[in-house]
């Protein structure tokens, strides 16, 4: 993967398995940028997706998309992305495309108890079917995040 993770030099993800690398390469401090579409379709990914690591303190989509993520088990826990640091965590500039959400609770962003992160999100566009086949809408389980110190910030620039 091209770059060192710094702000003037970011990691450059071209494929899904960069993007799954950022687990081991990330950290609060490392900057990332999608230098092409990531497609979920024809990759072990699809077949038994895992919640995309969100282990940087800037992921900057450039204008990619990352597309067809399906995932539906009624007894399952559905997130697209998993955040793992605590601190400020910016998105910009990503497509989410074509992301088919089924489960007994489902999130787009879930972090353990033990996290404390804002999650700014500038720029992006996110096209999601979500159906939820929990018990009760009320108990949270269909929700843009879930953690006990996660929050997130819709900018409108």
């Amino acid at each position: 993967m091209k770059g060192t993770g710094t702000h003037t030099d970011p990691f450059i993800i071209m494929t899904i398995d960069d993007l799954y690398s950022m687990e081991e390469l990330g950290g609060p401090e490392v900057c990332c940028r999608l230098g092409a579409d990531i497609e979920l379709n024809g990759t072990p990914y699809a077949e038994n997706f895992v919640p995309i690591p969100v282990n940087w303190s800037s992921f900057d989509g450039n204008g990619h998309k990352i597309r067809n993520i399906y995932v539906s088990d009624l007894q399952k826990v559905v997130n697209v992305f998993r955040v793992m640091i605590s601190g400020k965590i910016s998105i910009s500039g990503l497509m989410l495309e074509n992301a088919v959400l089924c489960g007994s609770e489902v999130n787009l962003f879930r972090a353990d108890t033990e996290i404390n992160a804002t999650v700014d999100i500038y720029d992006c566009a996110m096209i999601l079917k979500i159906t939820h086949h929990g018990d009760s809408y009320a108990s949270g389980s269909c929700c843009m995040l879930h953690g006990n110190n996660l929050r997130y910030r819709l900018i409108f620039q």
